[in-house]
């Protein structure tokens, strides 16, 4: 395994003990999903989807991924599903990091997200600059 990589993981470990710290300072149900360019599919994350129950059922959050946007700059983007039927509001941020593991930059604001009952919304972000390689994606009811 490269020394890029093994950094990454532990970059992406660390900034995700950080997050579930700040789980509390978010709404009652929350999220995180982590997203890095060539490991998503290396077994290192256990899943490709997460979940949060929301007031009228279970909202997901699924494939992540990302492409490149003005030559180097990273876009962020991943499904959010709402398979109940009622409509369905949350919130979300992205938080990107550098390949060290450390913020690449402000922490883009909290968007709102509303997803019609038995449909899906794509959500996407671009990193503030090209230090981002990485990210987190929060999702809250």
């Amino acid at each position: 395994m490269t020394l890029k990589i093994k950094l990454l993981k532990s970059a992406v470990l660390a900034s995700l003990s950080a997050g579930f710290l700040m789980l509390s300072s978010c709404a009652n149900d929350c999220i995180q999903m982590p997203y890095a360019p060539g490991l998503s599919n290396s077994g290192f994350f256990t899943s490709n989807s997460e979940k949060v129950s929301t007031k009228h059922g279970v909202l997901t959050i699924d494939s992540p991924g990302s492409d490149l946007v003005s030559g180097n700059i990273l876009r962020g983007k991943a499904v959010v599903v709402n398979n109940s039927s009622k409509d369905q509001a949350a919130k979300y941020q992205f938080q990107w990091m550098d390949q060290k593991g450390f913020p690449a930059g402000e922490n883009t604001p909290w968007q709102p997200v509303l997803v019609s009952a038995h449909s899906s919304q794509v959500i996407s972000d671009v990193a503030p600059n090209s230090s981002a390689n990485s990210y987190v994606i929060k999702v809250c009811r």
